[in-house]
């Protein structure tokens, strides 16, 4: 009998170990890679400095020991989907520093590492310091898909976002559009700077009421566009957008003054679309929900399609 030939499966610590050194020396972003039970196997020079955290440390710890808000964030969650085989975005968050007690705004993306057999091994995650994003920049830079005043994704960015995930997880998710009714009011009382602080304030409560894997947009004036690609039931998208009402009914403090405001949010369901289902017609399905909200009497959350439609 002849004996076999075939190869070993290599581990993964074997795999990242032929990566080249200079480029992950080099690299700008974080790049973290994880076996199956989210042990560190790779931690790159600019992941050391942004943590504060050594290689030599990192190298065969859990990473939740060295990153323990991770849980507590909801971002644990995404190396968990990508160890399932799913290749996950995170863009605009709000990300902790372990052991520096600080946070900064970066965009990430986790991505299943497969063997040679097709067999997922493990997961890369390569984090990018999106910080500049909130200064303004020229028409083709960076700052032509973010929002000046807030930092979000703009509108065009989010139907490029939204049209990916509606190819990704074939049509399931949903979309809501958020309007601060009296943001006009708070601009005459309290000047223009404080109605942007109020912007501000009002788009980061959004992301943290949201998924890591979620997005928030500001698309017009006081109007956020939410992307909630695991709400694909009207239940599930009922109970999210009420959270989200919530949050943002409790006080701002805009110079020392507490400050109330209302929303009204109108929201609408990929399923109920039949095939193809178009980034437009769902945004604009959300913004008919958004006028039923606003109208004398109305609930002021609306699910298009539960109350009789304009279409």
């Amino acid at each position: 009998m002849r004996p076999s030939t075939a190869r070993p499966r290599p581990t993964l610590a074997e795999m990242v170990s032929g990566i080249e050194p200079l480029t992950l020396a080099s690299t700008t972003e974080c790049i973290v890679a994880c076996d199956a039970v989210l042990r560190v196997q790779l931690w790159n020079d600019a992941m050391a400095r942004a943590t504060g955290i050594p290689a030599a440390v990192a190298r065969g710890a859990r990473l939740v020991d060295l990153a323990p808000r991770l849980d507590h964030s909801g971002e644990l969650r995404l190396y968990e989907q990508a160890l399932e085989g799913r290749a996950i975005l995170a863009g605009n968050r709000r990300h902790a520093l372990p052991d520096l007690g600080d946070e900064g705004l970066f965009e990430a993306s986790y991505t299943p590492l497969c063997a040679p057999d097709g067999g997922v091994c493990g997961v890369v995650a390569v984090i990018r310091d999106i910080a500049e994003r909130h200064a303004p920049a020229g028409p083709f830079g960076q700052g032509a898909f973010y929002d000046a005043v807030t930092g979000l994704p703009n509108r065009y960015l989010f139907m490029d976002r939204l049209g990916h995930a509606l190819v990704r997880r074939s049509g399931d998710l949903t979309v809501c559009m958020l309007d601060i009714i009296d943001f006009r009011e708070v601009n005459a009382r309290h000047g223009h700077v404080a109605g942007d602080h109020l912007l501000e304030l009002a788009g980061q409560r959004l992301e943290d009421c949201l998924r890591p894997s979620d997005t928030v947009s500001r698309c017009d004036a006081a109007r956020f566009l939410l992307l909630l690609e695991d709400a694909a039931t009207a239940d599930s998208a009922a109970r999210i957008a009420s959270r989200v009402q919530a949050a943002m009914e409790q006080p701002f403090a805009l110079h020392e003054t507490d400050v109330r405001v209302a929303v009204r949010i109108g929201v609408s369901l990929s399923k109920d679309l039949p095939p193809p289902t178009l980034p437009d017609r769902l945004v604009r399905r959300a913004e008919r929900a958004l006028a039923q909200a606003k109208g004398p009497d109305a609930p002021a959350l609306v699910i298009h399609g539960r109350l009789p439609s304009f279409e």
